[in-house]
């Protein structure tokens, strides 16, 4: 790791060396509330944007942030032609985003710095944000009229919203202006892609009351045929629609409200057996028959290939059992007023509604062995309602030596209305399972961060701290209940207590009490005091460096999922960063260049895991625990070159050195750790500390490129466009010791026509995966001897193509 990260720094210094004088940057335009949270602030003379972002909650240009931060331009989701959330792996360095997770193509964890989620955990280590506001999930069909994406690294919490050990994923919807404007888009393509878009933006009252109205509908047929049920699973169905109103009397005062709705209605995702263990639990459990009859499915579904399964069940329904359905609402009231030139107070106020439940088939196989066909029984699966409040202050003093925020957080999460998780199993007989859940939580925090101007010490340094106190609470009531399910009786209604959190199992007698777990309430609270100090020196307008040292944290919870009696609380998890980096604009002879580059190591303490524990009557449970120690050191860099007019190159690439630190006993080692799992029948309790991180990879690099063809205005803008995608393999969640996913490389192309021969109207040609690979995003393998003895997998997106076109109407 020092080999890396001394010569990627001393390429960083060499460039700043070697760089030709040039004249100074124009500075940043002062923060005005009105104008856009994030946006390119346009292409300069020398082909590289300048960037404007809200990473540290008010405007100021990337390139003097001391903060490692990537932006994503409307301009680069447009350019995509059919953008999702798994896309910002071609423009953030190490972010990687895992769909596919519990069954669903809806269920994304993001990964940042090694830093994911642990299943059934109620808190993640990287936090989403819509329009300034932390929501628990992102759905398809949320990335439509956008100013950008931005993605901060590492702790966060200092200056806004959650407190975070891994980074922030911050969606920006556009606002409303003050002109009539807007546009309306249809796109075509592979798989029978189909969708329309638009928006329009009214000045019901010039300068004072402005409203913005969007929408997108998308369809695409799936590209993997359930032979089965004849259904084509892999599906994109989507509405989505957003109103945003700004309100603003005086030039002092402006209230914007937002409601944003998402419904998604799919077929539900493939998922292929790829591996069977004979001396795994399900084999041990249902005897010489079922193994042969698996086998034989496991031939069968190989032989189909990747882009075909005969997976779920005749008994489910029409569809086998298979589906993905969600409703989502967000309702979200932000308040700005500028007491003075120097004074400023921001209110963020929301109410955000999940409704999301799917039906998969976890084993792989056309037999029912392991199925979760939740719309058998149509309770969600995960249903939350939030109230969040954000209040601060922000400021300036000493002639604007002193900048300052101060602020409190506070959030309310809670399960609306009866939900549960429902699975059929068949441990030897076939049984039903149902996992009830109903958190409660609550977050409060105070935080505040000074930044202070030393240029009377040394012209250009600064010094950045911040300090939060974080108080969470978790309470919980929670069953898990098996019986059984011989007969369509068993499987009936009211044969088990859909939805219910009861205590007397005797009033179903379709459940084996020995086994259930009745209605269970917990309660665990944990604070936290985390915060960040650092120096940057801004050594001429086009050239920042930085340090800073931060701490992060994530709350403790309670394990709602874990069967078998075992009802044990997990803490919090710690976090310690440093991190040394470079935002670099500079020449290289003629050509202009931009790089930015940060390196840091972080120690991670009680890490939130999932491991395997034996509970009452010897009956394993998989919990939460603070499992482990970590180590990961990094290093992530973002390249730009125009090496001519016209011309733009684009490289990203992130390094993740990640391990667990191993504080076990050889016997311990071995227990949790056996030299062979797929053959040790009693493996598998305990955290093993040799496994890697999950989702993390230790290269992932992009290569993109641009070409403007030098055309008369009266044709319009033509851009050539194409990125190459690269990552090496890495660990998914739950793989074996040693079992890795396939490195990656994957080949994006697309051609942009703005300003058609002088028009309104601009067109996109985008072709994805243009090799098509097939490449696995999220294996689920359980072949451990221990374990279920089943290995499957949800493969990626074939090959795609697509047009796109828009015409915009109003104010150029």
């Amino acid at each position: 790791m020092a080999t890396h990260l001394f010569s990627t720094t001393s390429i960083a210094a060499a460039m700043l060396l070697a760089a030709e004088p040039a004249s100074a940057a124009e500075p940043a335009p002062p923060a005005e509330s009105a104008t856009s949270d994030a946006q390119a602030a346009g292409q300069g003379d020398d082909g590289i944007s300048d960037i404007i972002v809200t990473a540290r909650r008010k405007e100021e240009r990337m390139q003097t942030v001391p903060v490692a931060v990537s932006a994503v331009t409307q301009e680069q989701i447009a350019g995509r032609g059919n953008f999702e959330v798994t896309d910002l792996k071609y423009t953030v360095p190490g972010l990687n985003a895992s769909e596919g997770f519990g069954g669903s193509r809806n269920q994304f964890i993001f990964t940042l710095r090694g830093q994911s989620q642990a299943g059934g955990t109620l808190f993640p280590a990287v936090v989403t944000y819509f329009a300034e506001v932390p929501v628990l999930k992102l759905n398809r069909g949320q990335f439509f009229d956008l100013e950008s994406v931005q993605v901060l690294r590492g702790p966060q919490g200092t200056l806004f919203g959650r407190v975070t050990d891994g980074g922030n994923v911050m969606v920006a919807p556009q606002r409303p202006v003050d002109r009539f404007e807007g546009y309306v888009e249809a796109k075509t393509g592979s798989y029978d892609l189909r969708g329309v878009a638009g928006a329009i933006n009214i000045p019901l009252v010039p300068e004072k009351l402005l409203l913005r109205g969007a929408f997108d509908v998308n369809r695409r047929d799936g590209y993997t045929r359930n032979v089965g049920s004849g259904q084509k699973l892999d599906d994109v169905h989507y509405d989505s629609a957003r109103i945003s109103l700004l309100f603003k009397p005086t030039d002092e005062f402006e209230n914007t409200l937002i409601y944003n709705y998402n419904s998604v209605d799919e077929n539900g995702t493939s998922n292929k057996l790829n591996g069977f263990n004979p001396l795994g639990l399900l084999a041990i459990l249902n005897g010489p028959a079922f193994s042969a009859q698996m086998q034989a499915d496991l031939a069968a579904q190989q032989a189909l290939g990747p882009r075909a399964v005969n997976i779920g069940s005749p008994v489910w329904g029409d569809n086998y059992g298979l589906y993905s359905k969600a409703k989502n609402h967000y309702v979200i009231n932000k308040t700005i007023f500028n007491i003075n030139d120097n004074l400023q107070i921001k209110n963020v106020l929301a109410y955000v509604y999940f409704k999301n439940h799917y039906g998969s088939d976890f084993d792989g196989s056309s037999l029912v062995v392991v199925d979760v066909p939740n719309l058998y029984h149509p309770d969600p699966e995960f249903y939350k309602e939030q109230w969040s409040e954000d209040l601060q202050i922000q400021g300036t003093a000493f002639d604007g030596t002193l900048n300052y925020t101060l602020g409190t957080y506070w959030d309310w999460q809670k399960v609306p209305g009866e939900a549960e998780n429902f699975s059929v199993s068949q441990l030897g007989i076939p049984l039903q399972r149902l996992v009830i859940s109903y958190p409660k939580t609550r977050s409060r925090a105070v935080y505040g961060q000074i930044g202070y101007d030393l240029s009377s010490l040394l012209p250009g340094l600064k010094l950045d701290a911040g300090l939060r106190y974080t108080k969470d609470s978790v309470k919980a009531s929670f069953a898990n209940y098996l019986g059984f399910a011989f007969t369509d009786a068993d499987l009936s209604a009211d044969a088990m207590p859909h939805g219910q959190c009861v205590t007397n199992l005797a009033d179903y007698p379709t459940m084996i009490a020995v086994a259930s777990v009745p209605c269970t309430r917990a309660e665990q609270s944990s604070s936290a005091v985390t915060g960040t100090f650092g120096f940057s020196y801004q050594i001429d307008p086009r050239k920042l460096i930085y340090a800073k040292v931060s701490r992060g944290y994530r709350p403790g919870g309670i394990n709602t999922v874990s069967t078998g009696g075992v009802v044990p609380t997990y803490s919090p998890e710690y976090d310690l960063s440093f991190e040394v980096g470079a935002k670099l604009d500079y020449n290289i002879g003629s050509m202009r260049a931009r790089t930015n580059i940060a390196a840091y190591t972080d120690r991670f303490t009680d890490i939130q895991a999932n491991v395997n524990q034996i509970g009452p009557g010897g009956v394993a449970a998989v919990i939460i625990t603070n499992a482990a120690e970590a180590r990961i050191k990094g290093i992530e860099l973002e390249q730009t070159l125009v090496p001519f007019e016209g011309m733009t190159l684009n490289a990203t690439w992130a390094y993740t050195n990640a391990r667990y630190l191993n504080k076990l006993s050889p016997s311990e080692l071995e227990t949790a750790c056996p030299s062979n799992p797929l053959t040790n029948p009693i493996a598998g309790i305990g955290f093993c500390p040799l496994n890697p991180l999950p989702s993390t990879p230790k290269h992932m690099v992009n290569l993109a490129a641009q070409y403007s063809l030098p055309l008369p205005e009266s044709v319009g803008e033509v851009t050539i466009g194409g990125s190459l995608y690269y990552r090496s393999e890495f660990p998914e969640f739950f793989t074996l010791p040693g079992q890795r996913v396939a490195p990656l490389t994957l080949l994006n192309l697309d051609v942009t026509w703005k300003r058609v021969f002088g028009s309104r109207v601009d067109a996109t040609l985008f072709a994805t995966n243009v090799t098509n690979k097939t490449y696995i995003v999220q294996p689920s393998a359980l072949l451990a001897a221990s374990s279920y003895g089943i290995s499957t997998a949800t493969y990626g997106e074939p090959r795609m193509w697509g047009l796109k076109l828009r015409y915009s109407f109003g104010a150029e």
